[in-house]
Formats: C-alpha cells, sequence, structure tokens
C-alpha cells in the first residue's frame, strides 16, 4: 500500500501533467510562444518531488525516530529544498538511517543514472525557475520525465516501506 505522501503526489503531479496537455494543444493549434507552459512542466514537477521527499521523510520518521529525533527531521525538513539527490539521500538518511539510492532507481537506468536524471533535473528547473535560462522542451522529452518521476516516486515509496516493515514486521502504511 503507498504512503500518504505517495497519495498527495498523485494530487501533485495532476498540476505538471495539465500543463503538459496545455503544452500539446497550444503546439497542436500552432499558438505562439507554447515554450513557457514546457517550461513551467519542469518547475511543476520538481515542486511536486520536493513536496513528495518532505512528506514521505516525515512520515517514515514517524515509524523509525523517537521524539527527539523525529523533531530535528521535522526542522530539517522545513528548511529543505532543491531535492538533488544528494539532498533527498541526507534527507532519508536522516528519516531511517539508510541511503536510498544503492536500492531506487528507474527501470532502464542504473542508480548512478537514477540520480543523475535528478540532478539535471533540478539544475535545469533552477535556471528557469531564476531566468538563467528558457529552453525549449520536446513533448517526447515532458512525457518521459514525468513518466521517469512517477516510476522513481512509487520505487522510492516501496523503498521506505519495505525498510520499515523489516524493522518493524508490520507495514507502515
Amino acid at each position: 500500500m503507498p504512503s500518504l505522501a505517495y497519495a498527495r503526489w498523485i494530487e501533485f503531479v495532476g498540476d505538471p501533467h495539465d500543463l503538459l496537455q496545455r503544452f500539446q494543444a497550444a503546439v497542436s493549434a500552432d499558438d505562439p510562444g507554447p515554450h513557457a507552459l514546457s517550461r513551467a512542466v519542469i518547475v511543476g514537477l520538481a515542486a511536486a518531488w520536493e513536496t513528495y521527499v518532505e512528506h514521505v521523510a516525515v512520515e517514515a520518521g514517524y515509524w523509525a525516530l523517537d521524539p527527539p529525533a523525529l523533531d530535528q527531521l521535522e526542522t530539517t525538513v522545513r528548511r529543505f529544498n532543491n531535492p538533488t539527490a544528494d539532498h533527498v539521500a541526507n534527507l532519508i538518511r536522516q528519516a531511517i538511517g539508510r541511503d536510498p539510492w544503492p536500492y531506487v532507481m528507474v527501470v532502464g537506468k542504473t542508480a548512478s543514472e537514477t540520480r543523475e536524471v535528478v540532478n539535471v533535473h533540478q539544475r535545469t528547473r533552477h535556471q528557469i525557475a531564476h531566468g538563467q535560462a528558457r529552453p525549449r522542451f520536446r513533448e517526447a522529452m515532458l512525457v518521459e520525465r514525468i513518466e521517469f518521476f512517477r516510476e522513481l516516486v512509487g520505487n522510492l515509496d516501496s523503498f521506505l516501506e519495505g525498510e520499515l516493515e523489516s524493522r518493524m514486521g508490520l507495514a507502515p502504511w
């Protein structure tokens, strides 16, 4: 069963998916300048990923940590931003004591390649959000990126559930 954070993820990833559909419609209608919508997909997807990571870390921490350590985790989450692979590893390590990246990957990619896609996505989002770049994205790339993060979130959620279940003897969510 998925975590509550996963349920929220499904809700939040709807925004980038909606933007993708709007981009597709704009391209089909030959509207001028549809590429702002493609950039919004990237930024929205990064926000959905960050929100999921924050929520799932706290949710896992409720099962894995004593109150003082959980308080520290919640403080860390309040300051958390830019969910690069290293930042996610540090946050999950604080929540459950284990780096997820050796175990969490996307089909067709190694763990290292999975981490690199996360990092490239975050760098691209940063450049867009801070006005450093105005890239144009192909529809296929946007679809692939949304699917990448859907799979990644599902795999991370399963990893955390398995880790917590192995410690407690019952499924946490």
